[in-house]
């Protein structure tokens, strides 16, 4: 079981930022050609969490064990290129927890 938590790009004019948090059973991600968007798409509910600069995309998503350990973060840097990030303790090879 994973929590996932998806924020969405900070707003001026609102006084926080948005997020959703959920759980998910297992999860997959990938980055598109060219680094500038991502997806990571969710189990069991079968929902595809986009990452990206657009308003509408998610600006980070953190994806942690059932024991609150991150697995991976996917964000959108500043220069527009989307990161998939996992902590330094764990291999890229590793397969999530």
């Amino acid at each position: 079981m994973f929590l996932v938590i998806a924020d969405y790009h900070d707003r001026p004019l609102e006084l926080s930022t948005r997020r959703e948090r959920f759980a998910a059973d297992s999860f997959s991600h990938a980055i598109a050609l060219g680094g500038y968007s991502g997806t990571i798409v969710v189990e069991p509910r079968n929902r595809s969490l986009h990452v990206g600069a657009e308003p509408e995309q998610f600006a980070r998503v953190r994806i942690f064990t059932d024991k609150g350990e991150l697995v991976g973060t996917m964000s959108c840097q500043a220069d527009g290129q989307v990161r998939w990030l996992r902590p330094a303790h764990r291999s890229c090879d590793d397969p999530p927890a």
